[in-house]
């Protein structure tokens, strides 16, 4: 050793005396300030906001819509994108959107996406967390349907999967949910459910009043018109396809409103949707 070294390492111990001789401080007290760092907020306050979080949760959020229960297992309900877009609004995040990896093969049909999201506070402008999301087209939702038809919904599912993940962890939600079961096909394992469908609570358009004013749906069941069973698996079935504004997307596939459909169009729509999901057609 230097005596240059030396010399730094007596007066490092000097200074290192001086400190835990100092009046009020102890040794460990010195040693524990170095290593463990103070809690931000009070237990108290994290107490406080645990119950604020799951009093939101109760009040706000709708099962079925918003997250989904798959009875019988030991999971947590899985949020879902709406669910998790109420969640930002409430904590005050901006969601920014960046597609960080895509792969587009069109000869051999396979489309991949890798998509961020990060969520910004609104007041301070700082980031609160970040998400990362995949999807691709051989996924069994997919693999049977051309590339170049799904590519769109599959880059929006990536943003979903983003979306959520990093929502989970900016409102440390993760405690009350996953997202490990967000694609899996809840409405066909035993067992599972769904909330009923719910109005979405937004006022439709003038023309939409009218048309449904001069086209009144039939009762379930009457004549030849769906049942009330197969109306709630085309909207089920419709959740797991589309992302987005699924009413519209599945009108368009239809070509009508769900409540306009005969039993056989309803029939052939749920073989249809559950094409779509990757599942095999009912067996009847």
């Amino acid at each position: 050793m230097t005596p240059e070294q030396n010399g730094t390492m007596v007066e490092e111990q000097m200074v290192a005396r001086s400190a835990q001789n100092a009046p009020g401080a102890s040794p460990s007290n010195t040693v524990m300030a170095d290593v463990f760092p103070d809690f931000a907020v009070s237990l108290e306050e994290a107490n406080r906001r645990v119950k604020m979080l799951a009093e939101f949760v109760r009040g706000h959020m709708v099962e079925g819509e918003d997250y989904g229960i798959v009875p019988g297992t030991n999971t947590k309900p899985t949020l879902f994108k709406s669910g998790a877009e109420k969640l930002n609004a409430i904590f005050g995040l901006a969601p920014i959107v960046e597609v960080v990896g895509r792969s587009e093969d069109w000869d051999k049909g396979f489309v991949s996406y890798e998509v961020k999201v990060t969520l910004i506070n609104k007041r301070n402008g700082q980031v609160e967390a970040e998400g990362i999301g995949c999807c691709n087209s051989r996924e069994r939702r997919y693999k049977n349907q051309d590339a170049a038809n799904v590519a769109n919904t599959i880059l929006k599912m990536s943003k979903k999967r983003a979306l959520v993940d990093a929502t989970l962890s900016a409102t440390r939600a993760s405690g009350m949910f996953t997202q490990d079961l967000e694609d899996m096909d809840l409405d066909d394992r035993p067992g599972a459910r769904r909330a009923p469908e719910r109005e979405s609570g937004f006022v439709p358009a003038r023309e939409a009043r009218a048309e449904r004013d001069a086209n009144p749906a039939p009762a379930f069941g009457s004549g030849n018109s769906l049942t009330e069973k197969q109306q709630n698996a085309i909207l089920g079935y419709a959740r797991q396809v589309f992302d987005g504004n699924t009413d519209t997307e599945l009108q368009q596939m239809l070509g009508k409103r769900v409540d306009q459909l005969t039993k056989q169009e309803a029939s052939t729509a749920i073989d249809r949707l559950r094409t779509m999901a990757g599942l095999p057609p009912n067996t009847r």
